[in-house]
């Protein structure tokens, strides 16, 4: 890395640690931010609800004050004091006093503590000796005071000896916020060492489950239904607010006109009142006058009067109630009003005014209005101050109502939403359904939308593109892997594409039909080709499975290519479930591989001519021949017309030792001493015959294999750290056919790796007589000590091949299994023992929702005798899930291959009606199956034609020939299973021919 790479990846993290600091800064801050608007908002209740309990208790404090402090100390005060702070305690836990202190008005000092030792906050003393007016340049309050400073809280009341300081207990508050700043920091720490640190593994998977929950479900659906959800909640709260502040603003105007009413009609009675009563019957009229006029207006808080020639306060309702029936003061010893310079001044000019102040952060109407005598002289005002707890209360109601209303609206938006969002969503998941099946390989899908929006013009773009894509896998046909390779990999130029030649080294394989012509003399044409197909697809999936690749066919025969190049890669999928290899790098390896293709391609042949036999067809055989060198690789041909291939005297003496397959007594299979170089000491074979090269002075020796001879270097392979070695030599040790490769291979079981295990599974099928019981143990170990569904499922598999005996029962277990691919392996492998016990424990099964799991039921227990099970499979064509209908077609169809076998022609014989009862439910399932030919998926189609193909029912061809439309050759596949459907019921001729055409279009 030069320095100019440095600077800029140093560049890069550096502002990237600038962005993450200021993020998590913001973060935080947002965090710290929330958590003191939670405090603020519990002081404010704290404060609210401790003074509603200081107004309470405050009146008993300075009754006991003045009546027992200086004379009754120790045996009234101090003990009355302590009850009041533990009934407080009782009766309000929710505003707890903690601390109570009585300051003196003359000087501020304490005159009484109720914590000991007396610990006075400097700044706090302060503060209540400026209220008390003891302070210079302070005037005394006359209203309760909050006083905050931290977390304390205190209130201040003003009383006749001079002013009580009530202290909250807060502590409750100051851990719950310190609590939430603690763990804040610590989430914050937690997810920061998460989302960008290294964390220990229990914290990735955590995270990977949580992503891969929300990768599951917040979906395009859910995503516009929740996007659609938050515009109605915005637009719901944007009306709702607006409706409470228009409510609002209505009640509040409504409050102070009747407050202004109730003050201009209850001043004379005031007055009135004041006059007659308030000098000689002060406690016993005057008073209760004035709490019946407060009782009459629930947001009525204070009345006031006041003398308008000195501004004297002359009776104040709340020090009335706080001196219990205590006359106030009067003349100079009465309280100056407490009027704003802006109050003054309207005063001044109006006999109305109204004001608004702010007390204990509560909001409060004063209507002050002028009393005159009968020659409009003014002689009082009346100051009357209301709360808007009326207000309060017709809002939280209006709340409600308004709240209650919407729920029916957001319903309804919210079912819309849904509705809206699934419309919108289902053309497009259509879409995602058809581009997956198109990912897999299915070129043949096409969505319907007669759409002429975007959505429209993307289903008729990915239509275009499945076309195409349909065109190319076509041609793709027609072409080797060279030349696909060749022509993917070749850089574009304005000439257009250019592919040069190229010379490599490789592995030869030439294959031949022996005495086709012969063959032909007494075919038609249409089965020639049928023939030929049928055998080439078998052979050439060999060639690709180990790792070749075709390079041309030429009449009967065709030519693979083993390249030594580890450049090569081939581009064709693996096909029937099988794992593609890679081609090895090494001469051996190529040659290996070309070896056991040979011998995999014999043992198919076999398999092959086993069909053909059974269907009274003359049998064919092939002749090997395999050679190593260079070639030369590319482009031949005319500038208008030319065919990727390969030249050169490897392939021509491939193709020439080939004929001398005929002459091979053992397996068929020649190579010529170039091969015989690189697999010395590998395999068993003897020299066939020395041929002359035109052109070349040295004789070529040709060699016929006769098998393996020596395992050992692919037993030391399986030690080795490549897997992909691993994997090979196990398949190849599979193939060797050879006893004594089964104990390494058993090893192999046990290896960490899922991909050797399960290569290791299909060599120990190859590998293992019936019943061996090393075998059938290793392979119980494996799949009861494996999380893995694949490697349990493929043990299963491979015991029900090699084990026919009681120990098939030790799959039990796994029939209870959450995994469905697992139970449906072991329904099929215990179903092989045709055994009573067997059969019981699969009979429950028949009810499993999981279509393969009840197919593979119903066709074992079919096998075991119980004809019965074919009523389960009809409900099944009808099914609505596809998987369901599909499985039912396909296990319908093997009823019938079962029922031809010969132990099932003894059950004939003895049971007659059971034939009858057999045939009479296939014949009823024949209608069913027909109707599939028309079903809506194209599995469930191909399904049907293959199982009414397997059940020759000859009223069923013209059912399978409708639903051909001539116009459109649809599936290639499908096209093919018809054919071969109709061969097997044995239609006319003139109907194969029509599906010939069809297919060949």
């Amino acid at each position: 890395m030069n320095a100019a790479t440095e600077g800029r990846v140093e560049g890069e993290k550096n502002r990237y640690a600038l962005k993450s600091a200021i993020i998590w800064s913001l973060v935080i801050l947002s965090y710290v931010g929330g958590v003191s608007l939670y405090k603020k908002a519990r002081f404010a209740r704290l404060a609210h609800e401790g003074l509603e309990t200081v107004r309470i208790y405050h009146p008993k404090v300075e009754n006991l004050f003045q009546g027992s402090f200086y004379f009754f100390y120790d045996d009234q005060f101090a003990p009355g004091i302590q009850e009041i702070l533990r009934s407080v305690q009782n009766k309000r836990p929710g505003s707890k006093i903690e601390r109570l202190t009585i300051y003196s008005g003359q000087d501020g000092t304490v005159l009484f503590d109720s914590q000991k030792p007396e610990i006075i906050d400097p700044g706090l003393q302060k503060q209540v000796q400026g209220l008390l007016g003891t302070a210079p340049e302070s005037v005394k309050v006359q209203d309760p005071v909050l006083l905050t400073s931290g977390f304390s809280l205190h209130i201040f009341m003003p009383g006749a000896a001079g002013g009580v300081l009530y202290s909250l207990d807060t502590r409750a508050l100051q851990w719950t916020v310190w609590g939430a700043l603690l763990l804040g920091v610590l989430l914050i720490a937690l997810a920061r060492r998460v989302l960008f640190q290294r964390q220990p593994a229990w914290i990735g998977k955590v995270r990977e489950r949580l992503l891969q929950w929300i990768a599951r479900y917040w979906r395009l659906q859910l995503k516009v239904f929740a996007g659609i959800f938050v515009i109605n909640a915005v637009a719901a709260s944007v009306v709702f607010f607006s409706l409470v502040a228009l409510e609002t603003e209505q009640q509040t105007e409504r409050i102070q006109k009747e407050s202004v009413l109730f003050t201009q009609f209850s001043t004379a009675e005031v007055i009135a009142d004041f006059t007659h009563f308030f000098h000689f019957y002060y406690k016993e009229r005057f008073l209760p006058e004035m709490r019946l006029i407060t009782a009459t207006n629930e947001n009525l808080l204070r009345i006031r009067i006041i003398s308008h020639r000195n501004s004297r306060v002359l009776f104040d309702s709340e020090q009335a109630l706080i001196s219990e029936g205590a006359k106030p003061p009067s003349g100079k010893e009465a309280p100056q009003a407490d009027f704003s310079a802006d109050i003054v001044e309207q005063l001044a000019s109006r006999d109305l005014v109204t004001a608004h102040l702010n007390r204990d952060g509560e909001k409060i109407l004063v209507v002050i209005n002028t009393y005159k005598n009968e020659n409009q002289e003014p002689l009082f005002w009346v100051e009357c101050q209301f709360t808007y707890s009326t207000l309060h209360k017709a809002i939280a109601t209006i709340r409600r109502q308004i709240l209650l209303d919407f729920i029916p609206s957001l319903a309804i938006g919210l079912l819309l939403a849904f509705l809206f969002a699934r419309v919108l969503i289902h053309p497009i998941r259509r879409l995602v359904q058809a581009l997956q099946r198109v990912a897999a390989g299915d070129y043949d899908i096409s969505v319907e939308d007669r759409r002429t929006d975007e959505i429209g013009e993307l289903v008729h773009a990915f239509n275009t593109m499945t076309t195409e894509l349909k065109k190319k896998k076509e041609l793709r046909k027609y072409l080797s892997d060279s030349t696909y390779r060749q022509i993917m990999e070749a850089p574009d130029s304005p000439g257009g594409i250019k592919i040069g030649g190229s010379r490599v080294s490789a592995t030869v394989l030439f294959c031949d039909i022996r005495n086709f012509v012969r063959h032909c003399e007494n075919l038609g044409a249409e089965e020639i080709t049928t023939m030929l197909n049928e055998y080439f697809s078998e052979m050439v999936e060999v060639v690709y499975k180990y790792g070749g690749e075709v390079d041309k066919f030429i009449g009967d025969a065709f030519l693979a290519v083993f390249y030594a190049s580890d450049e090569v890669k081939t581009f064709r999928p693996a096909e029937s479930g099988m794992e593609r290899y890679r081609v090895q790098t090494s001469a051996a390896s190529t040659a290996l591989a070309a070896i056991y293709c040979g011998m995999e391609m014999r043992e198919r042949l076999a398999i092959f001519n086993q069909k053909r036999k059974s269907m009274n067809k003359a049998l064919i055989e092939i002749g090997v021949g395999i050679s190593y060198g260079e070639i030369i690789s590319g482009p031949i041909g005319s500038k208008d017309r030319m065919d990727f291939t390969v030249i050169g005297d490897v392939v021509n003496l491939a193709s020439r030792i080939e004929k001398l397959s005929k002459l091979g007594k053992y397996t068929k299979i020649v190579f010529s001493n170039h091969i015989e170089e690189k697999v010395r000491g590998l395999l068993e074979y003897h020299e066939l015959a020395t041929e002359k090269i035109r052109g070349k002075e040295e004789d070529v020796h040709v060699f016929e294999l006769i098998g393996i001879r020596d395992i050992e270097v692919l037993v030391a392979n399986l030690k080795s750290s490549d897997r992909e070695l691993r994997k090979r030599s196990l398949d190849l040790l599979g193939q060797s056919r050879n006893e004594h490769a089964l104990a390494p291979v058993l090893r192999t079981l046990k290896d960490p790796d899922e991909a050797i295990q399960i290569a290791g599974t299909v060599a120990v099928s190859k590998l293992a007589k019936r019943d061996d019981e090393q075998a059938v143990s290793a392979l119980f170990y494996m799949i009861e000590n494996s999380d893995s569904e694949k490697v349990i499922s493929a043990g299963i598999a491979t015991i029900g091949k090699i084990c026919a005996n009681d120990r098939i029962f030790g799959l039990v277990p796994f029939l209870e299994s959450k995994l469905d691919r697992v139970v449906a392996n072991a329904v099929e492998a215990i179903g092989q023992v045709r055994n009573p016990r067997a059969t019981d424990l699969i009979l429950p099964l028949l009810n499993s929702r999981n279509n393969r799991v009840k197919a593979n039921a119903a066709m074992a227990i079919f096998a075991s005798g119980r004809l019965e099970v074919i009523d389960t499979l009809k409900p099944m064509l009808m099914h609505s899930d596809v998987l369901m209908r599909s499985s039912a077609c396909f296990a319908i169809g093997e009823l019938t291959q079962i029922a031809a076998r010969q132990q099932f022609a003894e059950k004939w014989q003895q049971d007659p009606s059971g034939v009858k009862m057999f045939l009479a439910e296939v014949q009823e399932c024949v209608p069913m199956l027909v109707s599939l030919l028309k079903d809506k998926d194209g599995m469930v189609r191909r399904q049907a034609v293959i199982a009414l193909g397997k059940i020759k029912d000859k009223s069923a061809v013209l059912p399978i020939i409708e639903m051909i439309d001539p116009t459109n050759a649809g599936s290639k596949d499908l096209l093919e299973d018809v054919a071969q459907a109709l061969r097997s019921i044995g239609s006319h001729s003139l109907v194969r021919e029509v599906i010939a055409r069809l297919s060949s279009k």
